[in-house]
């Protein structure tokens, strides 16, 4: 057993075969996740592996699991390699830790969780991959919209008068559109973004209190997409917004408000998707 929990804490490189969640290597991650939670004080979580899930984690707060993959293997992403699956442990338990902690939150409890909640809901009842992801889009467009006639009703007329001031030309259409884009991903990133870096805090944190290890880091690789296509959004985003003619460009280009709109619905959705096949390979052991 004690050979089985240090090989849960050794970084992924340093297996060159890699580990497979197997056999007395189950009854370990059961235990770790057991020293974890009671290390958070926190409510004892369902530990799964899925031999469908590979070298990654699953945290599903509404159910109390995490999700781990039976094989983690040298294929991983460099950032992967560089942790334990110990520390994907506790990064997934730390999902579970931050949800219950907003939980108890009043204000921001629905801006926070509902996406999470929206999303793991549709996961168990229609239990396909595609068609969670299609129908999550869906639901999180369709909303965008009602913050779209929010923002050209109600937000941009307020600050039309300050823009003319500032010298910002007015068109309110346009602008509408622009400021609508960049409140809706800067929140739907950035919500995902700050769930991936407090989940990274506990893994670490959990790692240095219990056994005196330095794993991981804040940033790890998927939240620095994350922040870099927030930073680059809202610089192309925010110069349209102040240089409408900008916009115009893009508009005349794409022919319509609308195919840009879809455009960037489409980019939102499956660029991630693209990013993590191009760096990642699958199903390779």
């Amino acid at each position: 057993m004690r050979d089985a929990y240090v090989k849960l804490l050794t970084p992924i490189r340093r297996l060159p075969n890699g580990v497979r969640l197997v056999g007395s290597l189950v009854g370990s991650v059961v235990s770790l996740a057991r020293l974890f939670v009671e290390k958070l004080k926190t409510q004892p979580v369902i530990v799964s592996i899925s031999p469908e899930l590979n070298n990654n984690g699953l945290a599903l707060p509404l159910s109390n699991r995490v999700i781990l993959g039976e094989r983690y293997t040298p294929n991983a992403p460099k950032d992967v390699l560089d942790v334990s699956v110990g520390w994907i442990l506790a990064h997934e338990i730390g999902h579970i830790h931050d949800y219950r902690g907003i939980e108890r939150g009043f204000i921001h409890r629905f801006f926070m969780l509902f996406p999470f909640i929206v999303y793991e809901y549709l996961k168990n009842i229609i239990k396909d991959n595609i068609w969670t992801n299609i129908s999550f889009r869906a639901i999180m467009w369709t909303i965008n919209y009602g913050l779209y006639q929010f923002v050209a009703s109600i937000l941009l007329p307020a600050l039309a008068p300050k823009l003319v001031e500032l010298g910002i030309p007015v068109e309110m259409r346009i602008q509408a559109f622009i400021l609508t884009t960049m409140i809706w991903l800067t929140y739907t990133l950035g919500v995902k973004l700050r769930s991936e870096v407090f989940a990274n805090m506990v893994a670490y944190n959990l790692f240095l209190k219990i056994f005196q290890k330095r794993q991981g880091a804040l940033l790890m690789r998927e939240e620095k997409y994350y922040l870099t296509e927030i930073i680059i959004l809202n610089a192309v985003l925010g110069l349209a917004f102040i240089f409408p003619q900008i916009a115009l460009l893009f508009v005349d280009f794409f022919t319509s408000i609308f195919t840009f709109y879809m455009v960037i619905a489409t980019a939102s959705t499956f660029a991630p998707l693209i990013a993590l096949r191009a760096t990642q390979k699958y199903g390779q052991y």
